[in-house]
């Protein structure tokens, strides 16, 4: 049509008034706003995929997930202690998985090196008695 009025409903006690919205571009101008700002921090919240990543083979999993899989990292999920670090058992939470995840000490000698390597090495093997690597953080 034409002419359509689009109206709002509030309640100020016993006075009356109304309430009109003069033009819809400051609503538009707004919402244009809310979705740059939403695009701009899903941008920056994304994972950059480097090279040694990918030779690595295996899927990355967020810190969140592991986490919220191990109960927060609490006493009560801890399984031992390795070389670098703490041993916590879990449950990943969208395949229902029982994981063990090794949580590294910030004291460790283990540098950026070692720890590809290491990942990479125990990515690849595969044996009846073992756990298979799933992934890393």
């Amino acid at each position: 049509m034409e002419y359509m009025y689009v109206g709002f409903s509030t309640s100020t006690g016993s006075l009356a008034s109304s309430h009109h919205i003069a033009g819809w571009t400051a609503v538009s101008v707004a919402l244009l706003i809310g979705i740059i700002l939403y695009m701009i921090k899903k941008i920056k919240s994304m994972d950059v995929i480097e090279p040694w990543k990918l030779d690595i083979g295996l899927r990355s999993y967020r810190y969140e997930e592991l986490k919220k899989a191990t109960g927060g990292f609490k006493d009560r999920a801890l399984i031992g202690y390795s070389g670098f670090g703490i041993v916590h058992k879990g449950t990943l939470p969208n395949t229902n998985t029982k994981v063990a995840v090794k949580q590294i000490n910030s004291g460790s000698k283990q540098g950026l090196g070692e720890f590809i390597s290491g990942i990479a090495s125990i990515g690849r093997l595969r044996h009846r008695n073992l756990f298979p690597l799933l992934g890393w953080c």
